[in-house]
């Protein structure tokens, strides 16, 4: 069975997608904060508090590393060093790393509104583009590094766009023509980018 770790779980939203696909799913956070106020406690087992940059996993451990919602936009570019040389040592050769990060690049770049102004203010100092993240990775041994940009549209688009019923379709739409945009021309910039690399 394919195992992932989520680096920056939070409240274990992607190990539990990836669960459902039969991937055994765990998830790390510098703070249980997430899994205590949101999550069924039978995941708990599934989560542990730990730095991301010094995981206590043996080495080949994951098929599977992925940083989400742009939880490597957190790190210093030191954090980021140890943070890749951690993931290519859980990864088992050949798994993959996936990193979502917030594009500078984007003109209406908003981080989706999920932020304080503060944390936008500190996210702001530390955003890295896709081209220098592909090479911090490639540095830290991985291979066949690719991005591609999505959420090539301003927040406004999404406002009352949610998982259930007419607004789901809307959504869905969107989804749709991110994908055809980034398709017809990947240099365009969304307010985030998706990173895969192989180990």
């Amino acid at each position: 069975m394919a195992t992932s770790l989520d680096v920056g779980s939070g409240t274990l939203r992607y190990p539990q997608v990836l669960n459902r696909f039969g991937v055994r799913s765990y998830g790390i956070d510098l703070s249980d904060a997430g899994i205590r106020a949101c999550v069924d406690q039978r995941w708990a087992g599934r989560f542990a508090v730990v730095d991301g940059t010094a995981m206590p996993f043996r080495d080949g451990s994951f098929d599977l590393v992925t940083c989400m919602m742009g939880t490597v936009n957190h790190l210093s570019a030191a954090q980021r060093e140890r943070f890749l040389a951690e993931s290519f040592r859980t990864l088992r050769p050949g798994g993959l790393l996936v990193v979502s990060g917030w594009d500078p690049a984007c003109r209406f770049q908003t981080f989706m509104s999920f932020h304080s102004p503060a944390e936008m203010a500190q996210l702001r100092t530390r955003l890295t583009e896709r081209e220098p993240l592909r090479a911090e990775c490639a540095a830290a041994g991985f291979g066949d590094v690719r991005t591609t940009p999505f959420c090539t549209f301003p927040d406004w688009l999404v406002t009352g766009a949610g998982a259930a019923g007419t607004n789901a379709d809307r959504l869905a739409r969107l989804v749709d023509l991110d994908r055809d945009r980034t398709a017809h021309d990947p240099t365009v910039s969304g307010q985030m980018f998706l990173l895969i690399a192989r180990r």
